[in-house]
């Protein structure tokens, strides 16, 4: 739902003023570097929820979280890598690979 709140904003904006809601837009996308709204939103969402969790559910928890966190994300970056070559073929022949 935010996701396409945030495209639905982002085309009234592009096309028409919204007044100060358009201001506010700029302002968010002209921020440099965009890193920037990591570092001030990503530290206090990862304390919050730290300082809120069960330290007993998290270690009962901690097998599946690792599995999700390592190996389903190493599955997920091999699929896409192999179906990008496909999607994308860069054209290299098998005297151009890298030793």
């Amino acid at each position: 739902v935010l996701m396409i709140l945030g495209m639905l904003f982002a085309l009234l904006h592009h096309y028409q003023d919204l007044g100060p809601m358009s201001r506010s837009i700029s302002m968010w996308v002209a921020i440099k570097p965009p890193d920037t709204l990591l570092y001030v939103f990503l530290p206090p969402l990862l304390y919050e929820s730290s300082f809120g969790s069960d330290w007993f559910i998290f270690r009962r928890l901690l097998s599946s979280i690792l599995t999700l966190a390592f190996l389903l994300v190493f599955i997920n970056v091999l699929l896409m890598g192999l179906l990008m070559t496909f999607i994308i073929p860069a054209d290299w022949g098998p005297g151009l690979m890298l030793s």
